[in-house]
């Protein structure tokens, strides 16, 4: 009887939409992580450790340039996708693809007049790599847009196909190298610049074809989409710097090997973020369109306790088999790495506490708010490693990760509560 009420419950609390696309996301996902997962013992065997975290350093200078070409651009348009107003949609795309070519530009006429020493100095990679990581980011958030807009329409198929292809693309390439015994930085670099700028093309060719987008400028559109970006991107970089500062100075305070040593935990640790990013895709336009509906502010933190709770058990689950499996996977060399394991699953198991409740301010246009959160636990990130973790090492920094993200958690969801309690009460005013 108590688990039939349990049951019943749970049903109660997850719509049937909310459980199916999560489901369908988590399986695209588990399929489009799984080849990254087979890759990271080729790569950690195949590569030194040294090289490795260079590489490592490459996919850390891609994401924290995401932030400025991306524009968080591909949120707008979904949002965008569930209001109304003025201007139709197709514009919004147009205006949100005009914006990501200008700054993408601008940043290749700028660093290319750079010097390759300066900017080895700065993020520690070569000049030829950091313009490469322009041009993917590029298509890093033309891509985020079309796919964001699928998950929107529910077009888990489409979406299946573009992410999944994407991977095994870049997985073909880098295992025939693999076999011809070419693995090296340079030419995987190349594969996923090519890999890259392929389905960038492809959603170029999906957005023009289904949207009628181009090129379009138009002042007070452009006006409003920097507004609403502007503080999500302000967030944005304030969390990839809290988040991925410390291989940046991990690299100047100790070495590149150290590096590769924390990032492939990171990597192995971040096949558990499978589950959190597939359940926060379905999550999020599930609950823009459930706040359209003004549901009550019971039933959605019913449906966040759920969520967090079975999380927290596939954590435990998870920390049990890598730690018992870690040598095995990425070899003895990377052995450092395993103390590191608790301090990283818990922090991912509150940045999925975190996506449960940005989602709310984003909706509300709360924005700067995100920003100021992302920006306190950037400061102390920053601040904690700059001074101690020369002295502490890899596993210090993967305990002020966790502090960081229990630090910006616990500011959203006083926040979030804060929001859902007002907007709730609101509602009861004006049913009387």
């Amino acid at each position: 009887m108590k688990a039939n009420f349990i049951t019943d419950k749970a049903k109660g609390v997850f719509s049937n939409k909310l459980l199916s696309s999560s489901v369908v996301y988590t399986m695209i996902n588990f399929l489009n992580k799984g080849f990254p997962f087979f890759l990271l013992p080729i790569l950690t065997r195949s590569l030194s450790t040294h090289d490795y975290g260079e590489y490592a350093l490459y996919r850390a200078t891609t994401s924290l340039l995401l932030p400025f070409i991306g524009f968080n651009l591909s949120e707008y348009v979904m949002k965008n996708y569930f209001t109304k107003d003025e201007y139709p949609l197709s514009k919004k795309i147009s205006i949100s693809l005009f914006i990501n070519l200008l700054v993408c530009v601008l940043f290749l006429c700028v660093f290319s007049l750079i010097s390759g020493d300066t900017i080895y100095n700065i993020v520690n990679i070569h000049k030829k790599y950091f313009l490469i990581a322009i041009l993917i980011t590029l298509c890093t958030s033309v891509n985020n847009i079309e796919r964001n807009l699928l998950r929107s329409e529910n077009n888990t198929k489409l979406y299946s196909i573009l992410v999944i292809g994407q991977t095994l693309l870049f997985f073909v390439g880098v295992m025939v190298l693999f076999f011809l015994k070419k693995i090296e930085i340079n030419l995987l670099i190349y594969i996923e610049l090519a890999t890259f700028l392929l389905f960038g093309l492809v959603s170029i060719i999906l957005l023009t074809k289904k949207y009628k987008a181009t090129l379009y400028y138009d002042k007070k559109l452009l006006r409003l989409a920097v507004l609403f970006c502007l503080p999500l991107v302000t967030n944005s970089l304030f969390a990839y710097i809290f988040s991925l500062s410390d291989r940046f100075i991990m690299a100047n305070e100790l070495d590149t090997k150290s590096v590769g040593v924390y990032n492939a935990t990171v990597q192995l640790v971040s096949i558990l973020q499978i589950l959190a990013v597939s359940f926060n895709t379905a999550w999020t336009p599930f609950l823009y369109s459930k706040l359209e509906q003004k549901e009550k502010i019971e039933k959605l933190r019913k449906m966040q306790i759920f969520a967090a709770g079975a999380f927290l058990v596939v954590c435990l689950i998870f920390y049990i088999v890598l730690a018992n499996t870690f040598e095995i996977i990425v070899s003895k060399k990377y052995a450092e790495g395993i103390p590191l394991l608790k301090w990283l699953i818990l922090g991912n198991f509150f940045q999925l506490l975190y996506w449960l409740n940005s989602t709310i301010l984003i909706y509300y246009k709360q924005n700067w708010y995100l920003a100021f959160f992302s920006f306190i636990s950037m400061i102390l990130s920053l601040g904690l490693n700059l001074i101690f973790l020369e002295k502490y090492g890899i596993e210090f920094a993967a305990i002020v990760f966790l502090v960081s993200w229990i630090i910006i958690t616990s500011m959203t969801f006083i926040k979030s509560d804060m929001i859902l309690r007002k907007q709730n009460n609101n509602i009861n005013l004006s049913d009387v």
